[in-house]
């Protein structure tokens, strides 16, 4: 596969004496056919949904891109939330995950229908107290195995060792689907 690069050697060089360096660059036409391949790829699941981890690149102006293409949001922080909120990525396109979260960014999430995930089931309780007023809300909960020492490198291990339970208000226990990877 040849490598792409968006601009010639003349037009980057132009862009250094324009703005400050160090900037950032991006490609808004590969970003989009990277995400439209990437949904292709992952087509045969009707209810697949990419969800970009906010974190990683918490820029407005790409969030509004793959908001465009259909990609969802994977945020852990009130800001990351606010973020999506501006880019247009709400309610169950965005997956909330958080430790040690203030009960105000938890409130926050699920009054726009954000999907909350706790990463640990101990939250649970603290959630309740937390959510009293959104007990239909949509909770799921990352378990993971711990029981056997397996020396795996960290992706392989976070791939092979997780189970993820989804469920649809915790205080019914009402598990809607499960997946084990």
């Amino acid at each position: 596969m040849a490598k792409y690069f968006p601009l010639s050697h003349d037009q980057l060089k132009e862009l250094t004496r324009t703005f400050p360096t160090p900037f950032y660059l991006y490609d808004e036409k590969s970003i989009r056919q990277n995400m439209r391949e990437f949904t292709k790829a992952f087509s045969i699941f009707p209810e697949f949904r990419e969800h970009f981890a906010v974190k990683a690149c918490p820029n407005p102006y790409i969030l509004k891109i793959l908001a465009s293409e259909g990609c969802g949001a994977d945020c852990s922080s009130l800001p990351e939330l606010m973020l999506c909120v501006n880019a247009g990525i709400q309610g169950k396109n965005v997956i909330f995950t958080s430790n040690e979260t203030p009960s105000q960014e938890y409130e926050y999430a699920a009054k726009n229908g954000n999907i909350i995930n706790l990463d640990d089931f101990t939250h649970i309780e603290y959630l309740k107290k937390t959510l009293e007023n959104f007990l239909t809300q949509s909770v799921s909960v990352t378990i993971r195995d711990r029981s056997r020492k397996v020396e795996m490198p960290s992706s392989e291990s976070r791939k092979k060792r997780s189970t993820v339970l989804r469920a649809s208000s915790f205080l019914r226990r009402t598990v809607y689907a499960a997946t084990r990877a």
